[in-house]
């Protein structure tokens, strides 16, 4: 169990960005992406979707075709998802 604590502990110190790359997966996953289009929205890809996309906070449903989905960076390193 040390070991383990230990590696998450280095994780955390060398990528201290994975925490809030880790809570935009669950995000994803939210608004109804899959397993493997949250991984390349994570990963800097863009993916195009087609199908609906479910807004938990505001209990909206949108239905996209060919809706590019991108998590971008700001100038103060923090995430956006854009659906462009």
């Amino acid at each position: 169990m040390n070991q383990l604590k230990e590696r998450l502990k280095k994780i955390d110190d060398y990528f201290p960005r994975i925490a809030n790359l880790l809570l935009y997966v669950d995000y994803c996953q939210n608004l109804g992406l899959n397993k493997e289009q949250a991984r390349q929205i994570v990963n800097g890809q863009t993916v195009i979707y087609d199908g609906s996309l479910y807004y938990r906070h505001e209990s909206i449903t949108c239905h996209v075709k060919g809706a590019h989905l991108k998590l971008l960076v700001d100038k103060q390193n923090n995430f956006h998802l854009t659906i462009n």
